[in-house]
């Protein structure tokens, strides 16, 4: 069996982090991504999916990630049995504050 999953989109509003008393840390955050079909009006259908971060992927995006900023992403599907939700394996900074440090 295979459960993998790639995308490329932008971080669609804040990303909550969440850190705990065992020292592990966790963040949630939306990714759009565009469709490549459009709407009546000729915009670009929209897709939303949730996506979580742990440990020292979660630290890293928050430190160099915000809303609007395109990311890629590596990770597998993962449910709980009420939602499905993206468990985030590896990040790509493809545009961010990551790059422009002194």
């Amino acid at each position: 069996m295979h459960n993998l999953v790639y995308l490329i989109g932008r971080i669609n509003g804040e990303i909550k982090k969440r850190e705990y008393v065992d020292g592990d840390i966790k963040a949630t955050m939306n990714i759009d991504v565009q469709r490549q079909s459009k709407d009546e009006n000729g915009k670009y259908l929209t897709d939303i999916f949730k996506v979580e971060l742990r440990n020292c992927i979660a630290t890293q995006t928050c430190k160099y990630c915000n809303t609007g900023d395109l990311v890629g992403i590596k990770g597998r599907l993962e449910s709980d049995g009420k939602e499905i939700k993206i468990l985030v394996e590896k990040i790509s900074f493809l545009t961010s504050n990551a790059y422009n440090e002194d």
